[in-house]
C-alpha cells in the first residue's frame, strides 16, 4: 500500500472518533451490526427538554486526526460538522447533544497541494465513499452520526459551579492581541497608508467586546453511540467543557458559548467501523490489507474543540 493509501486510511479512522466528540479510554462494547438499532434507554435529558436551552454548532468547526506510519505521521481534518446541544445550566447532567460529520469532505493536510488532493480521494475510498459507487448509496453513507446517551460523571452540578479558568481567558486575550498586531503589520507590508493600517488594526480589534468576561471549565465522563458504515458502537468517553460568559456566572445564567474539547488525543480502531483499503468502487484491495499493523497503524488519534452558540430564534412569519 502506498503512503497515499495510508493517508486515506487515517482520515477514515479519525472520522469515527470525531463524530463521537469524545475520547475512548475503555474497552468498547460489542458492535451492533444490523438495523434497525435498538432504541436507547430514556434519559433525563430526553424527559426534561423544557428545562434546556438550544445551542447550535458554530460555523467553520472541524475535527482533526493523525495516523502514524513507519516513516511519517499523516494528518487531516473533517471540515464539515453539524450539531446541536440542549444545555441545562442548572443541571448539567440533563444536557443533551448530537453531531453529524460529513465523511465525504475528509481532507488530508500533511502533504503538498497535489498530494493532499490525491490522498483525500483515497481517504474517501477507504471510507467506502468512492467515486464509482452509485450516488444514492454514497449519500446514504456520507454522514456519520453521534448521539449522547448519558452524562455519567461531571465535576460540577450546575454551570455556575464549574471551576473558573483565568489562565484560559488570558490565553484568549493574548491571541486577540497577536491577531491585531498581525493585521496592522500585514497592512503596512502591503504598502497601505499608516492611517489605513491603523484602521485595519481597529477592525481586527472590533471583536474585543466578544471576549468572554469569565470562563468556567468542567470535566465530564459520558456514554455515546457512533453510527458509521452501518456499524453502531456505544462507548464511554472523557471530555472537557468550557463555558464562556459575558459576565460573572450566576445560577441559571446560560453561557454565550460552550466549547466541548477532547482531553488530549483519542485512539480509534479502524476495524470497528469496517474502514479498510478499498478502490473507488468500494471493493477491498487485498494487497494492501497486509500492511495494516505493519507499515500503517491500525488506529488513529483524534483531537477536537467544537464550539456551540445559542440557536438564533426563528424569524416571525
Amino acid at each position: 500500500m502506498s503512503l497515499g493509501g495510508a493517508l486515506s486510511f487515517g482520515g477514515a479512522l479519525s472520522l469515527g472518533s470525531a463524530l463521537g466528540l469524545l475520547a475512548c479510554d475503555a474497552e468498547p462494547r460489542a458492535v451492533e451490526r444490523t438495523k434497525p438499532w435498538r432504541a436507547p434507554a430514556a434519559s433525563a435529558a430526553s424527559t426534561n427538554v423544557e428545562k434546556t436551552l438550544p445551542y447550535t454548532l458554530a460555523p467553520r468547526q472541524h475535527i482533526a486526526f493523525s495516523l502514524k506510519t513507519q516513516t511519517t505521521t499523516i494528518t487531516g481534518v473533517f471540515p464539515v460538522v453539524r450539531g446541536s446541544l440542549d444545555f441545562d445550566a442548572v443541571n448539567l447532567k440533563n444536557s443533551d447533544a448530537n453531531l453529524r460529520v460529513d465523511l465525504g469532505a475528509v481532507r488530508i493536510t500533511s502533504g503538498d497541494e497535489d498530494e493532499n488532493r490525491r490522498y483525500s480521494v483515497w481517504a474517501q475510498n477507504w471510507l467506502n465513499l468512492g467515486a464509482s459507487i452509485p450516488e444514492a448509496t454514497r449519500e446514504s453513507r456520507r454522514w456519520a452520526a453521534i448521539l449522547l446517551e448519558e452524562i455519567q460523571e461531571i465535576d460540577a452540578s450546575a454551570a455556575h459551579e464549574a471551576r473558573i479558568d483565568r489562565k484560559r481567558l488570558e490565553q484568549l486575550e493574548s491571541l486577540r492581541l497577536a491577531q491585531r498586531a498581525g493585521a496592522s503589520t500585514t497592512a503596512v507590508e502591503a504598502g497601505a497608508d499608516p492611517l489605513d493600517a491603523a484602521g485595519a488594526d481597529d477592525a481586527a480589534g472590533a471583536d474585543d467586546a466578544g471576549l468572554p468576561a469569565e470562563i468556567r471549565v468542567a470535566r465530564a465522563r459520558v456514554r455515546s453511540s457512533l453510527e458509521l458504515n452501518d456499524r453502531r458502537v456505544t462507548q464511554p468517553y472523557s471530555v472537557s467543557v468550557e463555558l464562556h460568559y459575558p459576565a460573572s456566572a450566576t445560577p441559571g445564567f446560560p453561557p454565550d458559548r460552550v466549547v466541548v474539547a477532547s482531553a488530549g488525543s483519542y485512539k480509534i480502531a479502524l476495524d470497528q467501523y469496517q474502514i479498510a483499503p478499498r478502490n473507488a468502487g468500494g471493493m477491498l484491495v487485498a494487497s494492501d490489507l497486509k500492511l495494516l499493523g505493519a507499515e500503517v497503524a491500525r488506529s488513529a488519534q483524534l483531537q477536537f474543540a467544537l464550539e456551540f452558540v445559542p440557536t438564533a430564534p426563528k424569524a416571525p412569519k
